[in-house]
């Protein structure tokens, strides 16, 4: 947008990779306050990701959005020539331009000037209850984001930015005090929620899917089982782990194979369990156990998918081997 120009209601900027979008909105269907914000071009909820206005709505269709005779963004209501919203920055340029980038971020800059360091003013630096990746939340690095710290003479920070350019997440100040990371599930078209300091996020029932385990206090907290790999790689690339793993080699009790022992976790999911109190206090006679079942698995008939056992009683399970997570 140049000193020029007026982007008003119902107009809007798009990013160049078409990822972003920045226009007027109404929160919620019944609302006819209008706002200017930033959101997901490609997400039809409506997601919005920064708000310019957010203390003082417009009543009407009359917003205008448009540069001041000295370069300041100014957002004001046509029918009263109101005010509502200003960049109020100090520094005058003699060509503004403002962009929406790729980012997410709508800055300010001179159109003689090609450093985007040397910006005027951006967005990100005034962000709402929502962060995205190249704002300036405190976060720690997962195998989604990784955090960049950032230190000059003006400031000293850290960023995230995206491993996976293809990921859509956000970082959101929740009414009730939480900051929450959120991913976007093209499986189920809505808001998954990542991560958040303040909440388990494996009390969600079998978050991690078949033979995968929750780690509380790792992020993201799903990773598989010694022996699995994940089943489907794209999808928990984008943080969605309900597929859960798989056996990177097929099981087949010969010579040689045995139990794994995993202390210190939650039992798995007990439906379809039966109870025994066969004498399992020799580990021999748990592989027994294993082995008649794996027959019978042969045979298309019921067969033993796990084990739990205490010192004198066992709990057989056909189920898959699903909800675990750390004690």
């Amino acid at each position: 947008m140049f000193v020029n120009q007026t982007i008003k209601d119902g107009q809007t900027i798009v990013s160049p990779q078409q990822n972003f979008e920045l226009g007027f909105f109404s929160p919620g269907n019944a609302s006819e306050n209008r706002y200017l914000g930033i959101w997901f071009k490609q997400l039809a909820t409506g997601t919005i990701l920064w708000v310019a206005n957010r203390e003082t709505a417009i009543k009407s269709k009359s917003g205008e959005l448009r540069f001041s005779s000295d370069g300041v963004l100014v957002l004001r209501d046509s029918s009263t020539n109101r005010v509502v919203w200003s960049s109020n920055t100090n520094g005058k340029a003699r060509n503004p331009v403002a962009r929406l980038l790729d980012s997410g971020n709508f800055m300010v800059t001179d159109s003689n000037d090609n450093e985007m360091e040397n910006y005027i003013w951006q967005s990100f630096d005034y962000p709402g209850d929502t962060s995205i990746p190249g704002m300036k939340p405190k976060v720690r690095t997962n195998s989604i984001y990784r955090v960049k710290f950032v230190s000059n003479d003006k400031e000293f920070y850290a960023t995230s930015e995206l491993i996976n350019n293809f990921v859509l997440t956000k970082l959101t100040l929740i009414p009730e005090g939480n900051v929450s990371r959120f991913s976007w599930i093209n499986r189920t078209q809505g808001w998954f929620l990542l991560s958040s300091p303040t909440s388990d996020s494996c009390v969600q029932y079998s978050l991690c899917g078949p033979y995968g385990r929750c780690e509380i206090e790792q992020s993201p907290p799903c990773k598989c089982l010694k022996g699995f790999t994940p089943k489907i790689p794209d999808q928990w690339d984008y943080g969605d782990w309900k597929s859960g793993c798989q056996r990177e080699i097929p099981l087949d009790c010969g010579v040689g194979e045995g139990f794994r022992k995993y202390p210190f976790v939650k039992l798995p999911d007990t439906r379809g369990s039966w109870f025994d109190g066969y004498d399992v206090r020799k580990i021999h006679s748990c592989r027994n156990i294993m082995l008649d079942h794996q027959e019978a698995k042969m045979e298309g008939t019921r067969y033993l998918q796990y084990l739990m056992f205490t010192p004198f009683s066992a709990v057989y399970a056909s189920l898959l081997f699903i909800d675990v997570r750390s004690a």
